[in-house]
């Protein structure tokens, strides 16, 4: 696993999962190394002969070998530049132009503010534009600033089940922080959420935004809890005719078993009772209300 010569680089773009803006990323500019991640591969597809590195710093184990995950596992094999991973994973799969993750050397440069794989990459990231760094710092008039793109990160959301959360935000700034002060230029698409505030604290009036913004939530949680409240009424009322089915089908049953069993023939006249027709009836009865349920678990699905 020996580590591929990689030239010194001054402009670097990260692309993440984030479908509002992953696709904006420079990919026309061929002076840029292009830097991926997970199963990124799934949902750029027609964008994967342009990625320079890649990296995969979950658990191999618990992530893919244990969910058979053989996709991502040809992905890693196939992949040309080099594949960053954790230094105890070197052995559990076929990845030939893998890399261990440098975790001692950047945390030794960094600290261990690391909460999601883009923090990792991006301190990597920052480390290697470190020379290109000091180069412009030292002659910023005839030396142009290194380059850091960030594409497809946002880290803002809090609860919805997706590969970001909002708790994680905090650590992408924080480097980000870092490569602004070396002197690194920061670019960012306009739909991210990373260094982005909605006032200037102290400065900004921001009461009726957000007056605004929560009336919003209040109508929305109202609005919910209304939908909600008709769509558990919706399932009692399927309940119920659940119910209702299983019972005219235990009734035909038992007339089906009477008609068969204990009635006289087709020879013989038909009792006062007409049995016939009460069949005639419950089945009638059990297609109205398999109708209706069918219908209600149709409308269900719209909603």
């Amino acid at each position: 696993m020996a580590r591929k010569d990689i030239p010194a680089i001054s402009k670097i773009c990260i692309v993440g999962f984030a479908d509002g803006h992953r696709d904006l990323a420079p990919w026309d500019d061929n002076t840029m190394e292009f830097w991926g991640l997970n199963r990124l591969h799934m949902v750029l597809q027609n964008r994967v002969p342009k990625f320079d590195r890649w990296f995969e710093l979950h658990s191999l184990q618990k992530f893919y070998l244990d969910n058979n995950d053989t996709v991502h596992a040809a992905f890693l094999h196939d992949f040309k530049g080099p594949v960053y991973i954790r230094p105890n994973d070197a052995d559990l799969m076929d990845i030939p132009a893998a890399v261990p993750y440098p975790i001692e050397k950047i945390m030794g440069m960094f600290g261990g503010y690391f909460t999601n794989s883009v923090s990792w990459i991006l301190a990597l990231a920052i480390m290697e534009l470190a020379p290109a760094a000091a180069a412009f710092q030292a002659d910023p008039k005839n030396v142009e600033a290194p380059e850091l793109h960030v594409f497809g990160v946002d880290m803002a959301q809090d609860t919805l089940q997706t590969a970001e959360y909002g708790e994680q935000r905090p650590s992408c700034e924080y480097f980000l922080g870092w490569a602004t002060a070396m002197g690194i230029l920061i670019t960012l698409p306009e739909g991210s959420d990373l260094l982005k505030a909605s006032h200037l604290y102290g400065f900004d009036d921001t009461d009726p935004m957000r007056g605004k913004h929560q009336a919003r939530l209040v109508e929305l949680a109202g609005r919910r809890a209304a939908m909600q409240a008709q769509l558990d009424q919706g399932d009692a009322e399927r309940a119920k005719l659940v119910a209702g089915v299983n019972q005219l089908q235990g009734a035909e049953q038992d007339e089906q078993y009477w008609l068969r069993n204990l009635m006289p023939s087709e020879e013989v006249a038909p009792s006062d009772d007409k049995p016939e027709i009460t069949l005639e009836v419950l089945a009638g009865g059990l297609a109205n209300v398999q109708q209706t349920l069918a219908a209600m678990t149709a409308d269900t699905k719209e909603d």
